[in-house]
């Protein structure tokens, strides 16, 4: 991973995203960076419902929903979700996050990609992972759907 595609991603991932995504508010002791993918944790500005981080992504050209998984609808703690942004309508990341016991998002992980062919086996990977966790989706892309957007 180069760091020239971090930059790139911090700077419009920041415009496309504030609400989530701002540079100074990254845990930079948790980043881990390999060859063809790196992890980036963000702290948020605030706290979020997974709601309102839903809200503020709607409007982001090219982000796209993975998945919304609940655990339980008895609880707001351990909602999840995935949302990624589509290769060729800018860097190619993914943003995952989880709800804590107060039902709100404090901090995402982010993975940056550089391989359209790596993105795509991870983001597989990751649906079928969570379609094995107890609970139920309140959305789940469809596979044929997923790899329609790698093509």
């Amino acid at each position: 991973m180069r760091n020239e595609t971090i930059i790139r991603f911090l700077e419009s991932a920041a415009m496309k995203v504030p609400a989530i995504i701002k540079p100074g508010h990254e845990h930079r002791p948790r980043r881990e960076v390999r060859a063809e993918v790196a992890l980036l944790v963000f702290n948020l500005p605030a706290p979020l419902t997974i709601n309102e981080l839903l809200n503020a992504t709607d409007e982001a050209h090219g982000m796209t929903m993975l998945y919304h998984h609940i655990r339980s609808r008895l609880t707001d703690f351990g909602q999840s979700f995935c949302l990624f942004q589509q290769p060729g309508t800018g860097e190619m990341y993914q943003i995952n996050g989880s709800t804590n016991g107060r039902g709100e998002v404090t901090s995402v992980d982010v993975k940056i990609y550089e391989s359209m062919d790596r993105m795509e086996l991870e983001l597989s990977e990751e649906l079928h992972r969570m379609r094995t966790i107890p609970g139920e989706f309140a959305y789940q892309m469809g596979d044929d759907e997923l790899y329609s957007c790698f093509l």
